[in-house]
């Protein structure tokens, strides 16, 4: 997985990485400035990505910048799996964000 990401990003060494700069993170004014509706559902215990340093991260930036986002935080779960048991909150925000109602 680690590997996709160098190669999408053509990143060759470590230094590269480190220094990457095209994540969410670092295009917050963007996103916002952009008005796109945000919603991320976060595995409080994740071993893959860190809640604190990026969703939670993320979530205060752009909040910070009077954003759009929805964190829906999933306790218990790890990465996977990505959904939720019941979709129905995900479903609501998709039709809530182009404006289709029930």
């Amino acid at each position: 997985m680690f590997e996709d990401f160098k190669k999408a990003y053509n990143l060759l060494t470590d230094e590269e990485v480190k220094n990457f700069r095209g994540g969410p993170v670092d295009e917050v004014n963007k996103i916002v400035k952009g008005n796109y509706p945000s919603l991320i559902l976060c595995a409080d215990e994740d071993e893959s990505v860190s809640p604190s340093t990026n969703t939670m991260l993320f979530e205060k930036m752009i909040k910070e910048r009077n954003g759009k986002i929805t964190v829906i935080h999933k306790p218990g779960f790890k990465h996977h799996p990505h959904s939720l048991p019941d979709p129905t909150p995900i479903v609501d925000f998709i039709m809530s964000a182009i404006n289709v109602s029930k």
